[in-house]
């Protein structure tokens, strides 16, 4: 892992640098994009927060000491299960930095990473002076996989979510997992469904993230009506675009989440998030072997499904070629037990 930074000669130098380290991370993130401000996003920003600012929540809310893992998996993890927002997590997370200001004090000369798909790197503090000035319609986040390598982030994943089948393997041989994401008002992510059928939960440490979630039932040909595709669209432009028309389908669930809250994430459910205000989060992807689940992590990371299937020697005898048929039960109950 690369992270130290050099340090520039001059004030000029190192402002030169900075600038081609944006621009280098820019064209990495969004190659096909040669204008990040044609829709003027920046300048009716605070119209569109306060707009945006406005919808209630629609999905279930929950408290962390109402919540068993049974109960939870029953309610939530199974198939077509929704999303909820969790309240009462704080405690779980007292121990990380508080707030980005914090973060900057403690890492700003540090680099982090923007995205897993490619390898740009930059400084927190040259990432935050670009956030804070630009004029970009979706500026880019930090999203670095690795950040649990520095000092300073200790928290308790909560109790009632299922354990991760893919904690089996060494840390080293599964796919990213768990992110620290950080980002200015208009950045997030675009409409995406969470890799391998994993589950996720995002907890809030600082800042507003909107979220929508979509129905999971539509079709390739509905969801490119929404905008839906490759590349992925990225957020601010895709709510300043689609956002009405995908609230008023049957099944869409809408979101503003705010510090101490963790939002729950099911399994192949289509969804959005749009960083209103300065916003700094952790979140983790978690696997249970479901059927789809294991079908999809052995088409799309097959050595590392190799890997995993080591793990269970119960189910070292199966044979590939039907991967859905890899897993027995089927009720998220069952699941919570059968992978441990």
């Amino acid at each position: 892992m690369c992270r130290p930074r050099a340090a520039a000669d001059d004030a000029s130098a190192s402002d030169a640098t900075d600038g081609d380290e944006i621009e280098a991370a820019k064209a990495l993130e969004r190659p096909r994009c040669t204008n990040w401000s044609k829709d003027g996003l920046a300048k009716q920003w605070e119209q569109t927060r306060r707009r945006l600012l406005r919808t209630p929540c629609t999905v279930p809310r929950e408290h962390l000491t109402k919540l068993t893992r049974v109960a939870f998996a029953n309610a939530y993890e199974c198939e077509g299960g929704p999303p909820c927002v969790v309240d009462g997590c704080a405690t779980l997370f007292e121990n990380v930095p508080p707030s980005i200001a914090e973060l900057r004090q403690l890492y700003g000369e540090t680099n982090f990473r923007v995205s897993d798909t490619h390898g740009a790197m930059v400084g927190l503090e040259v990432w935050y002076r670009y956030a804070a000035t630009t004029d970009d319609d979706a500026p880019f986040a930090i999203y670095d996989a690795e950040f649990a390598d520095l000092d300073g982030f200790a928290y308790d994943v909560p109790r009632f979510l299922s354990q991760d089948a893919f904690a089996r393997a060494n840390v080293d041989e599964r796919p990213p997992w768990r992110w620290l994401l950080l980002g200015g008002p208009r950045s997030g992510t675009g409409v995406h469904v969470d890799p391998l059928y994993t589950h996720a939960w995002v907890y809030l440490v600082q800042g507003l993230k909107r979220w929508i979630f979509l129905p999971s039932h539509l079709s390739r040909d509905e969801l490119r009506a929404l905008g839906v595709g490759e590349p992925q669209l990225p957020s601010a432009q895709w709510f300043s675009r689609y956002r009405d028309a995908a609230a008023a389908l049957p099944g869409a669930v809408e979101l503003v989440q705010r510090p101490g809250e963790l939002v729950y994430v099911p399994a192949g459910r289509p969804h959005a998030v749009l960083n209103l205000e300065w916003s700094y989060a952790l979140t983790h992807n978690y696997a249970i072997l479901s059927n789809a689940c294991v079908s999809s992590t052995s088409i799309e990371e097959p050595e590392f499904f190799e890997v995993l299937r080591a793990t269970l020697p119960s189910y070292e005898a199966r044979p590939i070629v039907r991967p859905e048929r890899w897993l027995g039960p089927r009720d998220a109950a069952a699941l919570v037990v059968a992978a441990w």
